[in-house]
């Protein structure tokens, strides 16, 4: 793996795997065999799977970061402390901004994942009956 890659699978396991499913999804395209079906829909339930924790770790996050905002927007008795509140929230905002971000591409993967293990699973219900 190239230093983007092993940069982006430290960040994001569902980022990582998401170029597995886009190439699953490519081969189908290309063969539609039974084989590429299936390993479509191995890729889409790993990306779903690593999706959905990341979604949750992210959640607690946001909810996190949001009650201490909340905390700090209550007034402050000195005029130094307020000040250093006021720096805190816009570093707070930016993370939380930067977070929500991330929380919408993760769920819009999740979403195309799940999209694509159930054109999987319909492909490939008839092969087994």
């Amino acid at each position: 793996m190239d230093i983007l890659g092993d940069f982006m699978a430290e960040l994001s396991p569902t980022l990582c795997n998401q170029q597995k499913l886009l190439n699953a999804i490519y081969n189908v395209q290309e063969e539609p065999s039974a084989e590429n079906w299936q390993a479509l829909q191995a890729a889409a339930n790993r990306v779903n799977q690593f999706a959905i924790e990341e979604l949750t770790e992210l959640r607690c996050e946001l909810s996190e970061m949001t009650a201490e905002a909340m905390r700090l927007s209550l007034p402050q008795d000195d005029e130094n402390e307020e000040e250093l509140v006021t720096h805190r929230l816009c570093e707070l905002n930016a993370e939380i901004e930067g977070k929500a971000q991330l929380f919408i591409e993760l769920n819009a993967i999740r979403l195309d994942a799940q999209q694509a293990a159930e054109r999987a699973r319909l492909a490939l219900a008839p092969q087994h009956s």
